[in-house]
């Protein structure tokens, strides 16, 4: 699935909502790194696995307020007790025990200390928690106990949409430049763009990553607006900031570069795969999910006639991509999701150790999507029949 990218006279609130992905060019190691990981660590009976049932389930339609989610952009585990959760509805950072029972809110709509006009990101360094709000260009702070520690102004990144990538190992943040509006074109094209590390001491430029290539891109035009969004199972790219360096790789091979916080390559972590042909049903399944997920018409029912639109035209590919996401979990291993064109099925994960050795599987229940993993949990979002928004814990048994 991918995110649609839209240019309009409009509200920086409504570029936030439908701004594009994220990506990166292929590094070029020895084929033999991969060659190595032809076959798993793990012996049948011996790779991680998830418990059956979630240790903890966040979110309800009725009840107390704590406890119903409005729009989940990030949850994590810190401290090993408490379950952070950013939630974008509301504007609110929500603390929770890791068995689900409320601790304490944070945050809500405005330009205060410790309030937020957009939450794009959270992520946490140790104990404190760093939310990246792009409508003010504000890096907030929060101690393990919810309490402000400092709130920073990244004046470089004032004036436009800053999309989060992450935290890098000396704690400086990574945003996505956006992409020149001239720098669009109509129909195919390939974009790439480089990335501003943002330090979280005092909101200084440290530098800038790339330029990266970040995929196959297909644009509409209609007058002065444009909508825009992946080719189907085109080359799309990652880039992600982690705490042992950034993460680097492109959608169509099952492989990601570590590279340390200058860019610098490390190493090519992944393994060989055979290119899976993409059948006609999975284009036009891609497509259909691609118009079933989107929320445009709720924010402007015109430009969602666009791009519908421009959803009818898009171009394909004719392979399956390899991988869709990469993470890091609390013990530094890397941790990459095959692709799957729908999230109500369920996920598989290929883990790697810090050194880039494959170890094995890990499944993930269907419906969830997730979105951090520590020691020993998978934290995800899921949804149920009437649409309700629940972030699940799940103890990872490794």
């Amino acid at each position: 699935m991918s995110t649609p990218s839209i240019v309009r006279r409009v509200p920086l609130a409504l570029l936030i909502a439908v701004a594009c992905g994220r990506a990166n060019p292929r590094a070029d190691p020895a084929d033999s790194q991969l060659a190595a990981n032809a076959s798993p660590a793990w012996n049948d009976g011996q790779g991680w696995r998830l418990a059956s049932a979630p240790g903890a389930v966040i979110g309800r339609s009725d009840g107390a307020s704590a406890y119903q989610l409005g729009h989940v952009s990030d949850a994590l585990i810190i401290s090993d007790t408490m379950v952070v959760i950013a939630d974008r509805g509301t504007r609110q950072v929500r603390y929770f025990s890791t068995g689900g029972t409320h601790l304490r809110t944070v945050g809500g709509t405005g330009d205060g200390p410790g309030e937020f006009r957009w939450i794009d990101w959270m992520g946490a360094r140790g104990d404190t928690v760093v939310v990246w709000d792009p409508v003010t260009a504000r890096i907030t702070l929060l101690r393990h106990d919810g309490m402000v520690a400092r709130t920073l102004r990244a004046a470089s990144a004032a004036g436009d949409v800053y999309r989060a990538a992450g935290l890098l190992p000396d704690g400086s943040l990574v945003l996505r430049v956006p992409t020149p509006r001239e720098e669009i074109k109509k129909g195919e094209w390939t974009e790439s763009g480089r990335y501003l590390r943002v330090s979280t001491r005092d909101g200084a430029k440290v530098g800038l990553l790339g330029p990266f290539e970040l995929g196959e891109r297909f644009t509409r035009f209609e007058g002065p607006n444009s909508v825009t969004d992946n080719v189907i199972f085109g080359r799309k790219g990652m880039v992600v900031a982690t705490r042992d360096g950034l993460l680097t790789g492109m959608g169509d091979r099952f492989e990601i570069t570590l590279r340390r916080a200058d860019g610098t390559p490390v190493r090519l972590i992944g393994r060989p795969r055979r290119p899976k042909p993409a059948s006609a049903s999975d284009v036009e399944a891609d497509r259909r999910q691609l118009i079933d997920t989107s929320d445009l018409a709720t924010i402007d029912p015109m430009m969602a006639q666009v791009q519908r639109r421009m959803f009818a035209e898009l171009p394909h590919r004719d392979t399956l991509p390899a991988i869709t996401r990469a993470l890091v979990d609390g013990s530094g291993n890397v941790w990459m999701e095959e692709f799957r064109i729908d999230e109500k099925t369920s996920g598989t994960w290929s883990v790697f150790d810090p050194g880039g050795r494959w170890l094995g599987q890990v499944q993930t229940p269907a419906g969830v999507k997730v979105l951090s993993i520590s020691h020993d949990a998978v934290v995800g979002l899921s949804k149920d029949e009437d649409d309700v928004e629940h972030v699940v814990v799940y103890p990872l048994l490794r």
